[in-house]
């Protein structure tokens, strides 16, 4: 027997041992750095999405910026609500000076009307129109084509028809009135003409 007496098959078995036990290390080490890789990719995708949070909707845990920009607004959503304010208000203002102005012309129409109706009758019962002009309460023009505004234009065109036996009517064939309704896109008066037929006994 030599100076070295452990068996042949002793050594490989340690060798083997140390061979495996090298490989667990290695196979741990791997496991390990696989492990960090893991949780380095979830802290990373876990951050992006919480960069792709939209400002007015931020998550819990955005922390104190994030509750600040919650009730923040931008400049450009303020003057684009001021904007929105401005048109409708200037909207609404010109759709009220419409219907002011339209509802002072149809008051302004009806009494014209209603003076043409009380000069007819006030001339039935045989007053001169220079009279009845005086006396009705809204203002009368001379001016037969163009009266000012809020006048108006009272007309007689009268003539006699003789019926017979002593009998004669008197026609106003017009009773023109002629007032302003408005007022066209140039701003310049619109005027409204109106005729009616009126007749009255010379002997009443």
């Amino acid at each position: 027997m030599g100076a070295d007496s452990t068996p042949p098959s002793t050594g490989c078995n340690q060798k083997r041992m140390r061979l495996g036990c090298e490989a667990d290390q290695g196979a741990q080490a791997s496991r390990l750095c696989v492990a960090q890789a893991s949780l380095r990719w979830s802290v990373s995708s876990q951050a992006r999405r919480r960069s792709l949070v939209h400002p007015l909707f931020p998550s819990a845990s955005n922390g104190r910026s994030s509750r600040r920009s919650r009730f923040g607004y931008s400049l450009i959503e303020v003057l684009v609500a001021a904007a929105i304010l401005v048109i409708g208000i200037t909207g609404a203002a010109l759709l009220a000076n419409s219907l002011l102005l339209q509802e002072e012309s149809n008051g302004f129409s009806l009494r014209a009307y209603n003076a043409q109706e009380q000069a007819a009758r006030l001339w039935q019962l045989g007053l001169l129109p220079a009279t009845i002009t005086n006396i009705l309460p809204e203002r009368c023009s001379t001016n037969a084509s163009a009266p000012a505004a809020y006048t108006m234009y009272l007309g007689f065109t009268t003539s006699t028809t003789n019926l017979g036996n002593g009998v004669s009517v008197e026609i106003a064939n017009p009773l023109r009135i002629v007032f302003h309704s408005g007022f066209d896109k140039s701003n310049n008066l619109t005027y409204i003409t109106n005729d009616v037929v009126v007749v009255r006994p010379t002997i009443r």
